[in-house]
């Protein structure tokens, strides 16, 4: 408060000799002057709920379509399409087998080690089977081989 009030207050303390009665304080002190500023009206509604300032609206964010990413396409060989011709055993003692690739195409020499057209390469030869592997896909073919004649000698 800005202004000083006074109050004035009588209190009657009890004395150990005679206990005197109450009297009313003189007429020319004021009681309680109080001052306060007048009362104007309320610029506002005190109750009532204000809508907060209006705010500029944030950008939305650039939506994108979500995207697809399509699985690693797995390279695929072609199956070997080998023809059994016949086998020969070589000079150094290793079993050649004569294959065609394929109808109407020259016949083709398969030894171990051997690279073809079409990706494989022979692995390993044995008495009744060729296995061919494709290095790209670790793809292992086998080509069966025919029982061998009784006329021939191992």
């Amino acid at each position: 408060m800005s202004k000083r009030f006074w109050t004035v207050l009588w209190v009657a303390v009890p004395s150990l000799v005679a206990a005197e009665p109450l009297q009313a304080p003189p007429a020319d002190v004021p009681l309680a002057p109080m001052f306060r500023a007048d009362l104007r009206p309320a610029q506002r509604d005190p109750f009532g709920l204000t809508p907060p300032a209006a705010v500029a609206p944030m950008p939305l964010p650039e939506v994108l379509p979500p995207v697809t990413v399509a699985a690693p396409i797995e390279p695929v060989a072609p199956p070997p399409v080998l023809t059994f011709a016949g086998r020969m055993r070589a000079a150094d003692g290793r079993w050649l087998v004569v294959a065609q690739m394929g109808e109407g195409a020259a016949p083709v020499t398969l030894e171990v080690g051997k690279e073809l057209a079409n990706g494989y390469r022979v692995e390993r030869i044995s008495d009744h089977v060729v296995e061919l592997l494709n290095p790209q896909t670790q793809n292992m073919m086998q080509m069966a081989l025919p029982a061998a004649p009784r006329f021939e000698t191992w």
